[in-house]
């Protein structure tokens, strides 16, 4: 019998000239990488003291978006080829748009699919596989095993508020990340329209990956079981965009 679907939490923080991220599902956290060069990791500009003593530039984490929503980084790729219906062939990049939906089983509190807060030195990611119901055809799993990039109008959120909630791990003692702190952040609940670009996958194959085999969501008034997944793999970071 398949357990309702966790929750994860992903963070990435500033560790010398790179971001590591690292992820927390039910009682076990792991790293998941790093990275050392992308459009959301700036280099500030050194002082003169600085420049003179040969003081490497300073990190910081650029969200990529502006206050009205809008794709400053440019890193959804709208000449990506859309999604048609279900048959798409594995491992290949597709876009798609429509309406989010729980997988199931489910849990209390999964209306809320993702909440995506950008510190200045850290990002944090609490998120849950879920569904896209788009015209035409069954739903499309959506599953990421590294934290996506979140395209949409921020609200000021505290780093409290990502933490705290039904279902959500609790972070280890050596995460890395402040006290407390607040910046720009978006959510994601159940109704809302999204465009998502990733890359395809058989659900019956990535289970090493995506725990997503065997669920279903809901189509035409009946449970459907989910025949694609829509996800990221190493080196190819899923982007959505809150439409």
């Amino acid at each position: 019998m398949l357990r309702a679907m966790p929750r994860t939490l992903h963070w990435m923080t500033l560790e010398g000239a790179r971001v590591v991220e690292r992820r927390a599902r039910r009682d076990f956290w792991e790293t998941v990488g790093y990275v050392e060069d992308a459009p959301y990791l700036r280099r500030d500009a050194p002082g003169f003291w600085e420049s003179l003593l040969g003081t490497p530039p300073k990190l910081a984490l650029a969200p990529p978006f502006d206050a009205e929503g809008r794709d400053v980084l440019r890193v959804f790729d709208d000449t990506a080829a859309m999604l048609d219906g279900d048959d798409a062939p594995p491992q290949v990049v597709r876009r798609a748009r429509g309406r989010v939906a729980c997988l199931s089983p489910r849990e209390p509190g999964d209306d809320v699919v993702l909440r995506d807060l950008w510190l200045r030195h850290a990002r944090v990611i609490d998120a849950i596989h879920f569904a896209l119901e788009v015209p035409g055809a069954p739903p499309v799993a959506i599953a990421f095993a590294q934290s996506p990039l979140v395209i949409g109008k921020p609200a000021e959120a505290w780093l409290s508020q990502c933490l705290e909630g039904p279902g959500i791990p609790t972070l280890p003692s050596r995460a890395g990340l402040p006290s407390e702190g607040s910046g720009p952040s978006i959510t994601i609940r159940e109704g809302d329209e999204i465009e998502v670009l990733g890359l395809t996958w058989d659900p019956e194959r990535c289970d090493r990956r995506f725990d997503v085999a065997g669920r279903t969501a809901s189509y035409r008034e009946v449970q459907s079981r989910i025949e694609l997944v829509l996800g990221d793999a190493p080196g190819l970071r899923m982007v959505i965009r809150a439409v």
